[in-house]
């Protein structure tokens, strides 16, 4: 479910509880998977609609390829910000024509794409990036109206990772979450399409732009179901975590709306290390020892302020 084709509501009900499960269980993101799952799942809808109306055959290119990443149980990244420039103007309208991803080439083997894709959650360690248009594109775009599968290390695909969110608070020396709990995240990353071919097989849309919107709201619409599972299971942990080192400290520093320690970002809290549990629970103070019991579990936290204050 994480990686899958969606074909009913049981299935987006399903995924969100797997989602949120993961968070509880390994205290960060699925390896990218909700975005790559989006843009797969978009990628199949947008397809199947032009080729009933234009005899092409992205959606039967797309199938056998995500059968593939299926049958090898691979990770799929989603390209779908560009770095856009001036958003007042389109992708035509800005001073360098390569801030939207484009084509530049077309031959009888393949395309040639240039441009950029930024935010792209865990971009530089999934086994292929899924691409597609980031907005609705007119007749005079057609350039721009691209989707393709590309796997990580093709020639002319730079990474440049990004900080990610909670990097700078490590250096405080005041925040417990990230000292003590190694809050970590699984990371972001602008890369860069320099020239890069990709063969037609990969190649799922190319120049049909009144179809851009459709790839493009479907993808909207499931990253905010998929956020819907992982969010709440890292606010779970962020609760939990800050239940277990002082549940005082919730009512008198908040940041945000959120406890001390999320940030107002709380996304990618990771489960404490054997160490850090041993601390927790056997730890100098009498103040800082918790129970002997599973970690976040419903017992350990009944009754804690920090359910209440939320």
């Amino acid at each position: 479910m994480l990686g899958a084709l969606w074909s009913s509501k049981e299935d987006l009900i399903k995924t969100v509880k797997l989602r949120r499960w993961w968070q509880n269980t390994t205290g960060t993101c699925n390896a990218g998977r909700c975005a790559g799952a989006c843009a797969a799942n978009a990628i199949f809808n947008g397809t199947y609609l032009v080729d009933q109306e234009n005899s092409t055959e992205y959606h039967a290119r797309f199938k056998e390829f995500f059968t593939r990443v299926q049958q090898e149980d691979q990770i799929c990244a989603a390209g779908v910000m560009c770095v856009k420039g001036d958003r007042s103007k389109g992708p035509t309208q800005q001073r360098n024509p390569n801030l939207y991803l484009r084509v530049v080439e077309k031959n009888n083997r393949g395309i040639v794409v240039r441009g950029a894709k930024a935010h792209m959650s865990n971009g530089a360690l999934a086994h292929e990036i899924l691409v597609m248009p980031w907005r609705a594109l007119g007749e005079n775009e057609k350039d721009y109206a691209v989707s393709f599968a590309v796997p990580n290390g093709a020639k002319g695909l730079i990474h440049i990772w990004q900080y990610n969110l909670h990097d700078s608070r490590r250096l405080l020396g005041d925040d417990p979450g990230s000292r003590l709990f190694g809050l970590e995240y699984h990371g972001t990353c602008l890369t860069i399409f320099n020239d890069i071919f990709i063969p037609w097989e990969r190649v799922f849309l190319c120049g049909e732009h009144q179809y851009t919107g459709v790839f493009v709201e479907k993808f909207a619409d499931l990253v905010r179901l998929c956020g819907g599972g992982c969010r709440p299971g890292a606010l779970d942990l962020a609760i939990g975590t800050m239940a277990l080192r002082n549940p005082g400290d919730l009512r008198k520093k908040r940041i945000g709306g959120l406890p001390f320690g999320c940030g107002g970002s709380p996304t990618g809290w990771r489960l404490p290390s054997r160490r850090i549990k041993k601390n927790l629970r056997y730890g100098k103070r009498p103040e800082d020892r918790v129970p002997d019991l599973p970690l976040f579990s419903e017992k350990a936290l009944a009754g804690s302020p920090a359910l209440r204050c939320w």
